[in-house]
């Protein structure tokens, strides 16, 4: 998590911080929420599905958000401090992380416009391997990719990912032999060993940074993003 400075820019200049740093101010608006990689999603957009593992998830990690803020709130008051030569007020803030998360601008907006969320969480990773079994929906910067652990197999879906860019590749749509993972983490570039020309001869397919790992539904034609 990045703490903001006095330089720092406005909340709007999203991903300002790099991937995997995340602007802790996100907490003090109710409009978006910002991804691993700096990508802006409004809440009123995001599919019921998206939004329910966004609470789940707050929920999970908020004594790790909370931390961040504590922490972000003593630099800003050391900072005051040496440039006004007093303290400044202190915002009161629940010192319970579960509170805490429960009372911020983000959390009550989401829990307004998603009623029974918990029915519609899906399971969520930081990461694939080899090692995992069922199917996938991993969604990159450009793309998404249905990746099916069971039947090793791949397919790409130009345009569908954070971004909306979309770059067409060969074999697109169709479902590629996947003959292993190399690498599958959010943040970073995924790595997929596929057999695109057919006859077992691997072709590395290096994807743009990963966003989100999220299981796909029944209906395959359905990504987080739709």
């Amino acid at each position: 998590m990045a703490e903001p400075m006095n330089d720092e820019r406005p909340f709007g200049a999203y991903g300002q911080f790099g991937p995997g740093e995340m602007d802790l101010r996100a907490f003090d608006q109710e409009q978006v929420w910002v991804d691993i990689l700096g990508v802006p999603h409004a809440l009123h957009e995001m599919s019921i599905a998206h939004r329910s593992n966004l609470i789940s998830h707050l929920l999970k990690f908020a004594s790790h958000y909370r931390l961040g803020i504590a922490r972000r709130d003593l630099i800003d008051t050391s900072a005051e401090l040496v440039d006004r030569g007093a303290a400044p007020e202190i915002q009161d803030k629940p010192a319970r992380s579960r509170e805490w998360v429960e009372s911020t601008s983000l959390m009550r907006r989401l829990r307004s416009t998603t009623p029974w969320w918990e029915t519609h969480v899906t399971d969520e990773r930081d990461r694939l391997s080899d090692d995992d079994t069922g199917r996938w929906w991993v969604i990159t910067e450009g793309s998404a990719y249905l990746v099916d652990l069971d039947a090793h197999n791949a397919s790409r879906a130009p345009g569908l990912g954070g971004d909306g860019l979309t770059v067409d590749l060969r074999r697109d749509g169709e479902p590629v032999p996947l003959l292993g993972i190399g690498e599958c983490r959010r943040a970073r570039s995924a790595v997929f060993v596929l057999d695109i020309r057919g006859g077992g001869v691997p072709t590395i397919r290096t994807t743009s940074l990963v966003a989100r790992i999220t299981t796909a539904s029944d209906d395959l034609t359905e990504t987080p993003y739709l």
